[in-house]
């Protein structure tokens, strides 16, 4: 049995209690030949423990970390050869775009699915080249707000009123979920560190956006480090000057789209072929 996304119920819905009580009544009436898997982000281990203390005893802890470099560039070469295998018309990718794609990404899956996907939609001539990334991710309804506006739109917009305590954020980006001093944030942000500083951590703490290392005063990390990787990739690499406006890719035929797993409609135009790019 598997359980994922276990981090997004609120400790009063007593997921933990109801893993513990479940755990002990297979125990009593089968042949205990049933494993429990849950799955979510560093807040999961607390969300279990609220709701029952003994729950963390069930479960062995494994911290997956994000794919490292050339583990991403296969997740990308192995999406365009399963997307050539099933559509008429033919996708390369240059090394450029391999990389940007791999490094906007941060290692993490669905976001080289994300940036993948948007610069396969920008493509016009059948080969994704640095271009199609950046237009991809920056465009209106691009990789970058798609990815925000799923997961990190409400915490990075809406709970955080405050520019500087998106200020504190981003410096902390840096480190991603890595501990981080309150004297090193301070000498990133410049904030003064008895008034706006303070009051951004405690704001910050109370909200659970990010977590107090326990027995070391002054010193926090972010609770989740997707919305790290997020916020360091959004307000570190520069947007790019984008002037050509998306169009619709030619051919009528079905397309599967190499990196989310759907099936999308060309727009039909007249004439055979793709679109070439302009010099």
């Amino acid at each position: 049995m598997l359980i994922d996304e276990a981090d997004k119920p609120r400790p009063a819905a007593g997921l933990g209690a109801i893993f513990k009580g479940l755990s002990e009544r297979l125990t009593r009436t089968t042949r205990n030949n049933i494993a429990i898997g849950v799955a979510g982000v560093t807040t999961i281990l607390e969300t279990l423990s609220e709701s029952h203390e003994s729950a963390l005893r069930m479960f062995r802890c494994f911290n997956l970390k994000p794919l490292a470099p050339d583990e991403r560039f296969q997740v990308i070469t192995r999406g365009i050869a399963a997307a050539n295998e099933t559509n008429a018309e033919k996708t390369t990718i240059t090394p450029e775009a391999e990389r940007l794609i791999a490094m906007y990404s941060e290692g993490y899956p669905h976001f080289i699915q994300q940036f993948a996907y948007s610069a396969f939609e920008a493509d016009q001539d059948g080969n994704i080249d640095e271009a199609d990334v950046k237009y991809g991710a920056w465009h209106e309804h691009g990789a970058f707000e798609q990815l925000g506006t799923k997961y990190f739109g409400g915490l990075y917009f809406e709970k955080i009123g405050s520019h500087h305590y998106r200020q504190v954020l981003q410096a902390m980006s840096k480190h991603l979920d890595g501990w981080v001093s309150k004297e090193v944030i301070r000498q990133i942000t410049k904030l003064k560190e008895t008034t706006t500083l303070g009051n951004a951590l405690k704001a910050l703490l109370d909200r659970h956006i990010i977590l107090a290392q326990p027995g070391q005063r002054g010193v926090y990390r972010r609770a989740m480090k997707l919305f790290a990787a997020w916020i360091h990739a959004y307000t570190t690499f520069p947007a790019p000057t984008l002037k050509e406006p998306l169009r619709p890719k030619t051919e009528g035929t079905r397309l599967s789209t190499p990196f989310r797993g759907l099936w999308r409609e060309r727009a039909k135009r007249p004439g055979a072929g793709r679109a070439k790019k302009e010099e």
